[in-house]
């Protein structure tokens, strides 16, 4: 089957066949997925073709966040970024009305890295992304995420004052509240809630080797969960 396969894609190559179709075509041979699947993969190629360099790169950066990947999410986010920058020192004519478009991909860039930097538990630099994305686009989702990083480095008292002086910040708060509790109530009828409890059983019944036993496990996981993150 194989032989076959090649012989046939050489031919495609030869005769100038779209890439889309060759995909459809080794896909649909070996079985590699369902057919919904293979559809959606033939469409996403499809895309591409009609996409601009900046719109290939943001995919690019938003898979690597996806699957976080965070170091080579950041670099391609920062690529993106400086592309951007790069148009913004063109001549007015030249940008040809680019701006409002450039100024919502910019803030999506910005709002993305912040949430690479958050997941690092980078929170100083992850607050100065959110309110960079919300400065190009004021929107709700990167002024709460702002909020969420003011709350989490405190004091009380100066996040206090800033959402009861400002009546947009105030607004915001009671959406962030409401993820929080959300965010809460999930976080409680999680696995991994319940693993944490079943820890804190064992050391307090005294079941220190169990106990142990599933920190180290835990530990490794997370070991290789932040190398994955971090590998460029």
């Amino acid at each position: 089957m194989l032989p076959a396969l090649a012989k046939t894609l050489r031919a495609q190559i030869r005769q100038g066949v779209r890439l889309e179709d060759q995909v459809r075509l080794l896909l649909e041979t070996v079985h590699y997925c369902p057919a919904e699947e293979i559809d959606a993969i033939v469409g996403m190629i499809a895309a591409n073709d009609s996409m601009n360099s900046k719109q290939k790169n943001k995919i690019r950066a938003d898979y690597f966040l996806k699957n976080e990947r965070y170091a080579l999410a950041l670099q391609a986010y920062e690529e993106l970024a400086e592309e951007l920058q790069e148009e913004l020192k063109m001549d007015k004519n030249e940008r040809n009305g680019k701006d409002e478009k450039n100024d919502k991909l910019m803030a999506s860039v910005y709002y993305n890295m912040g949430v690479i930097y958050a997941h690092l538990f980078l929170f100083g630099q992850a607050g100065e992304y959110f309110k960079m994305a919300y400065e190009k686009q004021e929107k709700e989702e990167y002024q709460v995420a702002y909020l969420a990083i003011r709350r989490i480095l405190g004091p009380d008292a100066a996040y206090l004052r800033l959402i009861g002086e400002n009546e947009e910040y105030y607004q915001a708060s009671r959406v962030l509240e409401d993820k929080m509790d959300k965010t809460d109530k999930s976080w409680k009828t999680s696995d991994e809630h319940m693993r944490f409890m079943e820890m804190r059983r064992l050391r307090e019944t005294g079941s220190i080797e169990a106990y142990t036993r599933q920190v180290e496990q835990m530990n490794s996981v997370c070991k290789e969960r932040y190398r994955n993150m971090v590998i460029e």
